[in-house]
């Protein structure tokens, strides 16, 4: 492997990862304050009519990709946060059972005070 290779590859892993945090840092903000309590919350992102009918199937696939691109970052040796975006690319595939599995994992002390610090940064209450 060549130098430019390898910067190559820096580059693309800082791209996918810099885009990554950016999606779970909008999904983070749009969760409702009790998200965590209850029943499944409504759709994430609601449009009207028509425009509604053509994002739900593009946000599915954004979903998706995310979904692929978290288990590659969760490999070993492949720097990026995994975890988060997989968590983040469930929820807009919505996929069944998602809700339950984010409040298992926001009812970790340490994620849920990561969330909570983001949102009271941006001016959003805090996940109940």
């Amino acid at each position: 492997m060549t130098t430019l290779h390898i910067l190559a590859v820096i580059a693309a892993t800082l791209a996918v990862t810099a885009v990554a945090l950016r999606v779970a840092l909008r999904v983070v903000l749009r969760l409702p304050a009790d998200y965590l309590a209850g029943a499944p919350p409504p759709p994430l992102f609601k449009l009207h009519g028509s425009l509604d009918r053509v994002a739900r199937p593009c946000q599915r696939s954004l979903g998706v990709v995310l979904i692929g691109v978290g288990v590659l970052l969760s490999l070993p040796g492949v720097p990026g946060p995994g975890v988060a975006v997989i968590l983040v690319g469930l929820m807009l595939a919505e996929v069944p059972g998602t809700h339950r599995f984010a409040r298992r994992l926001l009812r970790r002390r340490r994620l849920r005070q990561t969330a909570n610090r983001i949102r009271q940064r941006r001016g959003e209450s805090p996940l109940a």
